[in-house]
């Protein structure tokens, strides 16, 4: 029994230890289990509040920041719109009152002038003078005097009030460097129809109503060296600039003031065109139409004829008026074009490019329509070269833009060659400077000239210049091309994201870029698949200020390349799809395989067989 008992309370002790051993063992991991658990969620919890609350924080800074920066930003363009619109207001305002001020004492003091004179006169003659005599002299005379003085009073008021009016809106600065062009060009540029087959072809001033009497103006009689308006040609040498001086198309002594159309271009101001054949031309005149000036160009078999446009003028419904008249005038604005140049800074021309060893002494004709001529430059002044200005406007020629086109095209000296230095270069002057420096060339300058460069001879016309879409430039071109000449243009330096510019973008010019010595495009460029061909253009050796030497880059200077290789061409017979497709098919290929829109069909390399 006591055994039993013993066993009985070891058993009991041993199984109570036990029990009580892995209760506490369970409690224990139960607690810790729960102490984690509860710890792990406290943690969690407080992690996801700061997390919460740092995102919350960081968005609100942040919203706050850029709310900030928005709220500046729209209050400084505010601000700036608020002071150039007051600025612009006071500018319109002062100078109307200036103009209004200054005709009103103009009127005035020639009013003056005039009772004063007569009234001299008249006491002058009362005293030499009696009876019928006096009476009859004092007749003729007052009515002489008071036409004369009237006259001259008003000559001399318009001229004061012309110059005040400039000197007081456009203070003249001294010339500057030859400007790039700009295209300004960054936006869309609408592209031009077929000017022979325009739905709404435009004029500038309506036609007068049936009742109304028109008043007509009558064709200029045609010019004995082809019809176009008079022009004076010189030789090269030491007196071709100075004759050059008179050599200028006659317009009157207006000086040429721009406007901005709508994409950002300038055009003449107060000015439209039309292009029209000569039988368009006579009907435009029975109609009752009064152009300001008209100009046969018989090589183009064009009228061109010149508008005045009155207050309100709307060329899209002058277009479409006109066009009722004659279906196949070609109207726009008289656009301005600029030259495409910037100073680098080489070697000559012919060290650029190698032309086929027949070509180099051929006398070929190339037209070029440019700046003026520094004839007199050692590296120009024996060149075959041939001049004549159709700039219209009694304001300064510059010269630098054109010589340098001209030394590249045909210079030549001991150390110095252009690419056909003998070729007959016929090179027209188109271009003004603004009083602020800028280069411009109207939209009508550059047909008359066109029409000259084909007269003389050239089947190759390069133009380094650019500007907008113009129907009526564009319809002398594809009349020009048909007279069997091609134009060579530069793409322009407005940069590769520029849009299109003119006449390179039109199809039936040949559109030429700029590369470097390494063959890459030059930086500037303008791009698109109207480019045809690349040509050097970067660092060009040319004829710089006075007798010195410069180098340029830019498409302007590679124009030049192409147009060389092109009078090759045809000096040695080929026709133009021959000559394109062959200057294709020998090109180096750059950029992407095959045509890109940033090289055209590549880098041109001239070959001896046919001419390129």
């Amino acid at each position: 029994d006591v055994e039993d008992d013993v066993e009985d309370d070891v058993e009991d002790d041993v199984e109570d230890d036990v029990e009580d051993d892995v209760e506490d063992d369970v409690e224990d991991d139960v607690e810790d289990d729960v102490e984690d658990d509860v710890e792990d969620d406290v943690e969690d919890d407080v992690e996801d509040d700061v997390e919460d609350d740092v995102e919350d924080d960081v968005e609100d800074d942040v919203e706050d920041d850029v709310e900030d920066d928005v709220e500046d930003d729209v209050e400084d363009d505010v601000e700036d719109d608020v002071e150039d619109d007051v600025e612009d207001d006071v500018e319109d305002d002062v100078g109307d009152v200036v103009e209004s001020d200054l005709e009103d004492d103009l009127e005035q003091d020639a009013a003056d002038e005039v009772e004063s004179t007569i009234a001299d006169r008249l006491e002058e003659i009362a005293e030499a003078e009696t009876g019928a005599a006096i009476e009859s002299t004092l007749e003729a005379t007052l009515e002489e005097t008071a036409a004369q003085l009237a006259e001259e009073s008003a000559a001399a008021a318009a001229e004061a009030a012309e110059a005040a009016l400039e000197d007081a809106a456009e203070p003249e600065e001294p010339p500057g460097e030859e400007p790039e062009s700009v295209a300004d060009p960054d936006e869309a540029v609408p592209a031009d129809g077929e000017p022979d087959n325009q739905a709404s072809v435009p004029p500038a001033v309506s036609p007068p109503a049936a009742s109304s009497t028109p008043v007509v103006a009558a064709p200029p009689s045609p010019s004995p060296g082809g019809g176009q308006t008079p022009a004076t040609t010189t030789p090269s040498g030491d007196d071709g600039q100075a004759a050059m001086a008179d050599g200028r198309v006659a317009r009157g002594t207006n000086r040429l003031l721009e406007e901005i159309d709508d994409q950002g271009f300038a055009y003449a101001a107060r000015e439209w065109l039309v292009a029209v054949s000569p039988t368009e031309f006579d009907t435009l005149l029975a109609a009752g139409y009064s152009p300001v000036r008209s100009r046969p160009l018989a090589e183009l078999d064009l009228v061109l004829v010149t508008f005045e446009a009155p207050p309100g003028f709307n060329l899209e419904r002058e277009r479409a008026t006109l066009q009722a008249v004659a279906a196949g005038g070609a109207v726009d604005r008289n656009h301005l074009y600029q030259p495409v140049s910037q100073p680098a800074g080489a070697p000559a021309p012919a060290t650029l490019m190698t032309l086929p060893a027949t070509s180099g002494d051929a006398a070929v004709p190339i037209g070029m329509i440019d700046t003026d001529v520094d004839v007199a430059h050692p590296l120009l002044d024996q060149a075959n070269l041939k001049t004549a200005a159709f700039t219209g406007y009694e304001m300064p020629r510059p010269t630098a833009h054109g010589t340098m086109v001209a030394s590249i095209l045909a210079g030549r000296a001991d150390d110095y060659r252009g690419l056909l230095p003998r070729a007959r270069l016929l090179a027209a002057s188109v271009f003004v400077q603004m009083p602020t420096g800028t280069h411009y060339a109207t939209t009508e300058s550059l047909l008359e000239a066109l029409n000259w460069t084909i007269e003389e001879g050239a089947r190759v016309v390069n133009m380094s210049l650019t500007g907008p879409p113009n129907a009526v430039l564009r319809r002398g071109i594809l009349r020009a091309r048909a007279r069997g000449a091609i134009v060579v243009a530069a793409v322009g330096n407005a940069g590769p994201a520029a849009a299109p510019l003119y006449p390179a973008a039109y199809e039936e010019v040949v559109a030429v870029t700029a590369v470097n010595g390494s063959r890459r495009i030059y930086r500037l460029a303008n791009r698109g698949n109207h480019v045809d061909f690349a040509a050097p253009g970067v660092d060009v050796l040319h004829a710089g200020a006075g007798r010195s030497r410069a180098t340029s880059s830019g498409t302007s200077l590679a124009t030049p390349f192409v147009a060389a290789a092109l009078a090759a061409s045809a000096e040695a017979g080929q026709d133009w799809p021959s000559a394109l497709e062959e200057l294709a098919a020998t090109a180096v290929d750059l950029g992407a395989d095959g045509f890109d829109p940033v090289y055209g069909h590549g880098l041109i390399m001239p070959t001896a067989g046919g001419g390129q």
